[in-house]
This record gives structure tokens, sequence and C-alpha cells, in this order.
């Protein structure tokens, strides 16, 4: 009798490299909200109620703040193939890690070219547009799953939460004009930074949980 040649599909599971990127996306959201708060420390020429994100990547520190979008574009591109990883075999998945890796390209180009730049505008709404898309297509492609559906409704959350932040950011730097960077911080530094470690960990945790392969059964 020939051995059953047993895939992840069939197993349950999760390659060690999600662990890896996981924990990746633990700490690059981390660092992303220290780079930010450490700027708004020591660049206290602008006022965090009334300036935008991208105004902290000008200056003698512009470097800092450039590798900070830079290092959280790279955590969500990384969370991105971690997912399509996790979820091998799962109709969605896919969709999953191309929304991640153009949110993550959007991320640095936001970082990379100055605030007043077609491209940082570009890649801020692709970075905006993209989170708020995931949000939607990973409670679809979670709700599919049994590890991951508990997930769904709190996906929805954020991708309301994303757009709900981001529109008020908009409205209110137009037609109020000071205050607006408190609600573009709300989203910045905790709705998106604390969502992708929070993803980070559950993927940590569903790599270092996988059952181990078992021994193929010898021909009889």
């Amino acid at each position: 009798m020939e051995a059953t040649t047993l895939s992840p599909r069939t197993t349950g599971r999760v390659p060690l490299s999600v662990a890896a990127l996981g924990l990746a996306g633990m700490y690059t959201g981390t660092i992303w909200v220290a780079v930010v708060l450490t700027l708004h420390v020591v660049r206290d020429d602008l006022d965090p109620c009334c300036s935008a994100m991208g105004d902290y990547a000008a200056g003698d520190l512009e470097w800092l703040m450039q590798a900070g979008f830079a290092i959280v574009g790279f955590g969500w591109m990384g969370v991105g193939i971690a997912l399509r990883r996790a979820l091998h075999g799962v109709a969605g998945a896919r969709v999953l890690r191309t929304i991640l890796l153009a949110v993550g390209t959007g991320l640095v180009f936001a970082g990379v070219f100055p605030v007043g730049d077609t491209m940082h505008t570009a890649g801020g709404v692709v970075a905006w547009a993209g989170l708020v898309a995931f949000g939607i297509a990973a409670a679809l492609t979670f709700a599919r799953t049994p590890t991951w559906h508990r997930l769904a409704t709190a996906q929805v959350i954020f991708a309301v939460s994303v757009l709900s932040l981001g529109l008020a950011a908009m409205v209110w730097g137009a037609q109020v004009g000071e205050g607006f960077g408190w609600w573009e911080r709300a989203l910045a530094v905790l709705v998106m930074p604390c969502w992708l470690a929070h993803l980070g960990w559950t993927l940590n945790r569903a790599a270092s949980k996988t059952p181990q392969r078992p021994s193929p059964s010898p021909s009889v």
C-alpha cells in the first residue's frame, strides 16, 4: 500500500516562514509608532494638530521618517505574503497578498516623495484605499476558514475605521483646517499599526501551533 502524500491543505500545516513574517509585522508596526512618536517630540516646530504626517519627512531628520514609512510598508507586504501562505488553497488569499503589496508600495512612495508631490499623494491614496479594500476582502476570505473566521467581523470594523478616519482627516482639513492632524494620527499611529501588529501576532501563533508533518507510512 502506497503512502498518502499530505499537503498543507489536508494537514492544516502552516509554513514556518509565516511565523517569521508575522513576527516582522509585529515589529514593524511597533517601530513605526516609535519613529512617529520620537519625531513628534523632537520636531517641536511642527504642531501635530495642524501638520500632515508627511511633513515630518522633511528637514534634518527626513531620513528617519522615510525609513519609518518604508519599514511599515514592508511590514504590510510581509503580512500579505504570510496570509497567502497561511491560507493556502483558500479562495481570496492571493487577492489579499496583491492588495497588501500595493498598500506597502504606496506607503514607501508616501515616505520617499515629499508632501505636495504627485507621487506622495498617489502613494497615500493607494495605501489608504488599499487598507479599506483589504479589510473587506479579508473579512470575506476569513469567513471561509474555521481558523480565521473569528477575525472576519474585526476586519469589517478595521475597514470602516480606516475609511472613516481618512475621510474625516480630508474633510476636516478642507472645511475646518486646524485639528485635522488628530484624525490622521488616529489612523496612522493607532489603527493601522495596531492592526498590523495584531495580524502579525496571529500569523506567528498560527505557525507556532501548526502540527508537525506526520511521517509517511512505509509501503506494504
